[in-house]
């Protein structure tokens, strides 16, 4: 969580930031075993789940994640598994190393190293906007969705004016 939340993590925009956090959540201290589905990482983090098998696509791509160990979800129905994935935190991150080796060795995984957790290479650089640097079309000073205004001579006063409007006294004669 910590390599997602510190920024260290080269993800190319909010959604792939969102998704990469919601799956540190679930990961090991080593970032292995990440398993949650599709649909429930959307619900965490308020977006599809196109948009969520966009951002694997391109975070497997670049080397950010890497498919896991399937055995960790064999206790799941075979037509409802969900893909384990392992964060690829690269090896010269980790302060602890030494602390996540023991905890990788008491699983039965072999120990980190710098090999099998190379740096990752830099996020791509943001598209600019298309139409940046051209002027906005001005809108009409008054468009046909507004009602038009009345010639109203201006108060002296300041305040607001309004017409007499049919009869204002009350019908039981109390109100006037």
């Amino acid at each position: 969580m910590v390599w997602v939340l510190s920024g260290d993590a080269p993800v190319a925009d909010v959604n792939e930031y969102a998704v990469l956090g919601a799956m540190a959540d679930k990961a090991d201290a080593d970032g292995c075993g990440s398993w949650l589905a599709k649909e429930t990482i959307a619900n965490r983090v308020h977006v599809s789940d196109e948009t969520v098998k966009r951002c694997w696509r391109n975070m497997l791509r670049r080397g950010l994640i890497a498919k896991g160990d399937q055995a960790l979800v064999r206790h799941y129905r075979a037509d409802r598994r969900p893909v384990v994935y392992d964060l690829l935190i690269p090896y010269d991150w980790f302060s602890n190393v030494d602390r996540v080796n023991a905890e990788r060795d008491r699983l039965g995984r072999a120990p980190l190293t710098p090999e099998d957790r190379p740096p990752i290479a830099p996020a791509p650089a943001k598209r600019g906007r298309a139409d940046k640097g051209i002027a906005r079309p001005k809108p009409p000073s008054r468009g046909n969705s507004e009602t038009p205004r009345e010639d109203v001579s201006p108060n002296t006063h300041g305040g607001t004016a309004s017409r007499p409007r049919g009869n204002y006294k009350s019908s039981t004669g109390d109100l006037v």
